[in-house]
């Protein structure tokens, strides 16, 4: 079990079952821990990230076309061994909890191992996200340092090239089932697009016939390469609309316990679903800069992963975490949400569906999600 300390009292994250729980400060002293000088502090906002997202590099041998931050050759300058390990001594000393490290490739580094290893040793949780590509035999015993990993596949023969524009799926799924057979907690992450959209259940089954039972679904982004045919591969607002029927199909065909990340979640709200369901199924909207921030390849640090708002080093992070304005931007937004958003029943959770697709489609970071149904009246 681990804790820190907040304005409201703590947060606790446990291994077994692995949960991430918010507790009172009555929790608190009955969990054993004194008074902290947090208590005394009005701030809103978290005292750190929860969780750290870093790219570690932009190097990947698949240059897929919806990839969104244009992965393949390695960034100029990338950020060197040690100074990674110098941004992570610096969310450890800020108690972040898990560090996810991407890319790209994260795989792609040599000194990836040694990476997640280090953070392991002072007290961050390291997980991973790969294509799956790299992972052979060797490869994989070493994964067993990281506490989890999620294999990026979206779709089984056709549809995975269809969504991607490379022909990668055998490669991915031998990754996938070497990483099953090592014993280590696998998922996979899986961008929906209108291309896969009607090949979600082909999927749900080759996981659970190929003993994986977690499914992470992800919007597609308009950023990166993605973002020079995001309307084209963007959902039909009839998939959008079908988007929550489909997961209880599949949950109800296959077992398969999916979760979806912040962006989809308006395609879930439109069909009015209890909000405490959806808090269970960690139904919660965009919480860049509330709860995670995002550090690339080049050591800078955002607030979400698809803007170029950053502060210039993970360092800056000790003081930007609360009052950098990019930051602010999206931790306050639904503090003055525009209508229809403002009068939403669900814009507690929801906080206005995606930024940046509403930056990149409507024009204007502030806008409501163009794409939830409750907007575009699809």
């Amino acid at each position: 079990m681990r804790v820190r300390y907040e304005h409201f009292g703590g947060i606790v994250v446990l291994d077994q079952p692995a949960a991430t729980v918010h507790v009172n400060r009555a929790w608190m002293r009955r969990l054993g821990y004194t008074d902290s000088p947090l208590w005394a502090d009005d701030q809103r906002c978290l005292s750190a990230p929860v969780t750290a997202h870093f790219a570690v590099t932009q190097r990947c041998p698949l240059r897929c076309t919806y990839c969104s931050n244009r992965a393949g050759e390695g960034a100029f300058d990338e950020l060197t061994t040690a100074e990674i390990m110098a941004a992570l001594d610096v969310l450890a000393r800020m108690h972040v909890f898990t560090v996810a490290f991407g890319g790209g490739e994260p795989l792609a580094r040599p000194d990836i191992f040694d990476l997640a290893r280090y953070a392991r040793r002072i007290g961050l949780c390291p997980t991973l996200t790969t294509n799956g590509m790299l992972v052979d035999e060797a490869c994989a015993d070493a994964c067993r340092v990281f506490d989890h990993i999620h294999v990026s596949l979206d779709g089984v023969g056709d549809a995975y090239r269809a969504v991607r524009g490379v022909d990668g799926f055998a490669a991915a799924a031998a990754g996938l089932e070497r990483l099953r057979r090592k014993q280590i907690p696998v998922g996979v992450n899986c961008v929906v697009t209108r291309a896969n959209f009607d090949h979600l259940d082909e999927l749900a089954r080759f996981l659970t016939t190929n003993g994986v039972s977690d499914l992470l679904l992800l919007r597609l982004q308009p950023s990166g390469r993605a973002a020079e045919s995001y309307l084209d591969q963007r959902l039909t607002p009839q998939q959008r609309r079908d988007f929550y029927p489909l997961l209880h199909r599949l949950s109800r065909r296959h077992h398969i316990r999916w979760s979806v990340d912040c962006g989809t979640l308006p395609f879930l709200y439109w069909h009015r679903p209890q909000r405490w369901h959806l808090r269970l199924t960690g139904g919660e909207g965009c919480r860049a800069g509330s709860e995670i921030a995002e550090i690339d390849a080049n050591g800078r640090v955002h607030p979400c992963s698809f803007t170029e708002e950053a502060l210039d080093a993970a360092v800056d992070l000790v003081s930007g975490w609360q009052s950098a304005a990019g930051f602010e931007r999206f931790r306050h937004w639904a503090d003055h949400a525009p209508e229809p958003c403002g009068s939403c029943r669900y814009l507690s959770l929801c906080h206005g569906g995606c930024r940046n697709v509403a930056q990149a489609v409507a024009g204007d970071f502030a806008a409501p999600d163009p794409e939830c149904p409750f907007v575009s009246g699809a």
